[in-house]
């Protein structure tokens, strides 16, 4: 499952630990501690505050904390793996929200994963966009903003979510569970989610539809949502 898109080039590529080394060290010299080890042990305030405030004094660094090419889960460059069609030959779902950081750049992002999928003959890769505007604000759906109700974790949030919230969580929360168990997200009151190219609209009334990619270049333009 990626939730973000379908990543494979660009700046939004895995690093090599050479290339984020230096912003990791001085994360840890903000932070006040002499190594990683030590700073995986550190409060989560000022964690932050030092990563911060490492991205404001490292410029262009603020892609340094997407996955680093370890040699071991990522053992190579995502584009090259792919290019050699070895990636994991499983089922895979991808989504993006309506307001995410670039929804546009991220849905072409998927849809060029979901092209590969195809093309190397590899199990099939399901499409999600979630479209439910978060209550308390007006950002709308933005980036990461499926994730508690993705996990059904939206009791005691500080949003002023209601019965229609959860009928979105436990929608997500049921396909969610479907696709981990069978490589399917499709099941009791599922509209038939079809593999491919075309996206499952998750919101208040989930929908399979062909990709709003008008809406998304209007909200990459002017509706984009914080990072």
């Amino acid at each position: 499952m990626m939730s973000g898109g379908g990543v494979l080039r660009g700046p939004l590529k895995a690093r090599t630990p050479e290339e984020t080394r230096s912003f990791w060290d001085e994360v840890c010299r903000l932070a006040g501690v002499k190594d990683m080890a030590n700073l995986k042990n550190i409060e989560p305030e000022p964690l932050f505050r030092a990563w911060k405030q490492a991205q404001e004094n490292i410029k262009g660094s603020r892609y340094y904390t997407i996955p680093v090419i370890d040699g071991c889960l990522i053992p190579e460059y995502p584009s090259a793996i792919v290019k050699k069609r070895e990636q994991l030959s499983v089922p895979y779902m991808i989504g993006i929200t309506f307001n995410d950081m670039m929804p546009l750049l991220l849905n072409h992002l998927a849809m060029d994963w979901t092209r590969n999928q195809k093309k190397s003959a590899m199990p099939p890769c399901y499409n999600y966009c979630f479209d439910h505007a978060l209550p308390g604000d007006n950002l709308g759906a933005w980036h990461a903003a499926e994730l508690r109700y993705a996990f059904g974790t939206l009791e005691g949030w500080w949003r002023p979510v209601d019965e229609k919230d959860q009928m979105v969580s436990d929608f997500m929360v049921g396909v969610f569970s479907n696709f981990a168990v069978c490589g399917n997200p499709n099941g009791k009151d599922v509209p038939d989610w079809k593999a491919g190219k075309r996206v499952m609209r998750i919101g208040l009334r989930p929908r399979m539809t062909s990709r709003p990619v008008f809406t998304l270049f209007s909200n990459t333009i002017f509706h984009k949502g914080p990072m």
